[in-house]
């Protein structure tokens, strides 16, 4: 991928952001009022004026406001889908330049005493290639990472 593509993938994520976010809003707001609704609508059929229809109407504004809840996961979802693609897309980007070297995991953990050749050409560590490399988000994948990493340094030494 080339840089302006990514930026302009970045710039849609963002937009998609905003809409899913007004939206989430909207549903919110939406959700509060049905269950305002259904609330006055059950305590109107239970202890003011005995009516089916207040039943029947709580029971519709219950059926909403679950409807609701239900998109509103699914807005969730696809916002917090939309945050992680701009976030992996300015990982990326950062790849480009120095801004790698600010990245958290630097598979640190995985050196041990006497590597001394995965200390002396940095593969593993601050400002390493483990640290430029890594995508992993779970233990296993940046283990597999660091092991490959060492398996190759043993060629090296």
């Amino acid at each position: 991928m080339e840089m302006k593509n990514i930026e302009l993938q970045m710039g849609e994520a963002e937009l998609i952001i905003g809409k899913l976010n007004h939206t989430y809003s909207l549903i919110s707001a939406g959700r509060l009022v049905v269950f305002l609704a259904a609330v006055f609508l059950y305590y109107a059929e239970f202890r003011m004026e005995p009516s089916a229809l207040y039943f029947v109407l709580g029971i519709v504004c219950t059926g909403i406001f679950l409807y609701f809840m239900q998109l509103h996961t699914k807005i969730d979802h696809k916002i917090q889908l939309e945050k992680t693609k701009k976030e992996v897309l300015h990982r990326y980007l950062q790849r480009f330049g120095e801004g790698w070297k600010s990245f958290e995991d630097s598979g640190e953990e995985f050196l041990e005493r006497e590597s001394y050749v995965e200390k002396d050409i940095d593969l593993l560590g601050k400002n390493s290639l483990f640290q430029y490399l890594s995508v992993a988000h779970t233990k296993d994948g940046r283990k597999k990472l660091a092991d490959t990493l060492k398996e190759a340094s043993l060629g090296i030494q």
